[in-house]
């Protein structure tokens, strides 16, 4: 029963938008049709291209809505979009870290956000899974 409720909901709405802890506000457009699991404390969003997790102590809540957030001003939005084999972060302060681990725990990569558009190229690494950490979340990417 609570999954067909998250169907009905997210039909009705084009926005799944994730408010964490920290403060961020991510809006995740439904077009890509994720699907929406919990497992070891771990909110998991899934499309065809990534897989997203957050652990749940990280999130305040979770809303699905028809248009984006009005609420937040547009300084404090932080959108994540994926493509390929890069991770795209919108609007996250300059200065801010984004670090990425092998799944071993090594870290392979420390990068500072210095505009308002930050690529994240993951070309160079061999293929596997990593886990990408900046403030407004912890992201499970499969390079390939």
């Amino acid at each position: 029963m609570l999954a067909l409720g998250f169907s009905q909901v997210a039909t009705a709405s084009q926005f799944m938008i994730v408010w964490l802890e920290s403060g961020p506000v991510i809006n995740y457009d439904l077009g890509e049709e994720p699907v929406i699991t919990y497992n070891d404390g771990m909110l998991t969003i899934t499309t065809s291209v990534s897989q997203i997790s957050y652990g749940l102590e990280e999130v305040l809540k979770y809303t699905f809505s028809d248009q984006s957030t009005g609420i937040v001003s547009p300084e404090e939005m932080i959108k994540v979009k994926f493509l390929r084999n890069m991770v795209i972060f919108y609007g996250l302060s300059r200065n801010t870290s984004i670090q990425v681990f092998a799944v071993n725990g090594m870290k392979v990569m420390d990068n500072r956000v210095t505009d308002d558009v930050t690529t994240i190229s993951l070309e160079e690494l061999p293929m596997g899974v990593y886990i990408v950490k900046a403030d407004c979340g912890t992201y499970k990417i499969m390079r390939q």
